[in-house]
């Protein structure tokens, strides 16, 4: 396939109009897809920047599912309690799938995977964290974020980032445009960030943040794993993912010299890189 099909890419900053979206998606790659399929493959992808070639029949079937309360997705931020209803948009694409799928995961979409490798491991080829949170049992993805008070790299983080009152949610100051470039897309071009402005979320739940982790070895531990990590990241920097890699031993690791957002500003290099792991 082409590099360019980079449905790969994320569909986090997707520019589908004024929708508004964060960066913490998991998505599927299928093997293989029918011709009825084929055509949602290529919308999805028209939406991606930079803007994918056509669709090939020998293109993966790639599946961005919006989470609860993301994109499309009509739910309030604080209309669910768990990480079954979180995760529910992707769940469904697993349980409906007759091949096993690959998941990428980036940022706290990463709490996903991790939820759904341990649930259906049969159902799962091999999972790739993009910079994401993944927490070993008994550990949540709020954990770990409390140790970014000892990390200079993340300050802009916390001037951008507070918990709403209800307790319920996050929320991201988008009025401070300059803070939240350099903690999530410190080596994206303006035009990037600006399309970043339109469309991330001003409140997230804190469902995935509080979810615990109950992996196990026989099960999440069964599915083999990729994290790419992203050297300077300043949302997860790069000390808190490596310390992830290495409290959830079995990764296969890989690199890439970028921010947070690789799929805006280096797209071509971030889809090459998934095909290969994949």
């Amino acid at each position: 396939m082409d590099i360019g099909d980079a449905a790969l890419c994320q569909c986090v900053e997707c520019m589908r109009g004024d929708v508004v979206r964060v960066p913490t998606l998991a998505y599927c790659l299928q093997q293989t897809i029918d011709s009825n399929q084929r055509e949602t493959s290529c919308n999805v992808a028209s939406c991606f920047k930079p803007q994918p070639p056509p669709c090939s029949p020998l293109s993966p079937h790639v599946a961005t599912p919006d989470l609860t309360s993301h994109g499309y997705n009509s739910a309030a931020y604080d209309s669910f309690k768990s990480i079954e209803d979180y995760a529910q948009p992707v769940e469904a694409i697993l349980k409906s799938s007759s091949e096993k799928v690959v998941l990428v995961g980036h940022s706290m979409g990463g709490v996903t995977l991790t939820y759904l490798a341990e649930k259906y491991p049969e159902k799962i080829s091999k999972l790739i964290y993009l910079t994401a949170f993944m927490a070993p049992k008994g550990k949540k993805a709020v954990d770990y974020i409390l140790l970014y008070l000892k990390i200079p790299a993340a300050k802009e983080l916390f001037q951008v980032m507070s918990e709403v009152n209800d307790g319920r949610g996050v929320k991201l100051d988008l009025t401070q445009r300059a803070v939240v470039k350099a903690a999530f897309y410190a080596d994206c071009s303006e035009h990037d960030v600006d399309i970043a402005a339109k469309n991330v979320l001003p409140i997230q739940s804190s469902v995935p943040n509080q979810t615990v982790s109950t992996i196990t070895a026989k099960r999440f531990g069964s599915i083999p794993r990729v994290y790419i990590e992203c050297t300077e990241d300043k949302a997860i920097p790069i000390e808190t993912q490596r310390l992830m890699i290495s409290d959830v031993p079995g990764a296969t690791v890989a690199s890439l010299k970028t921010s947070h957002s690789s799929f805006f500003s280096q797209p071509d290099s971030l889809a090459k890189l998934i095909i290969e792991m994949a």
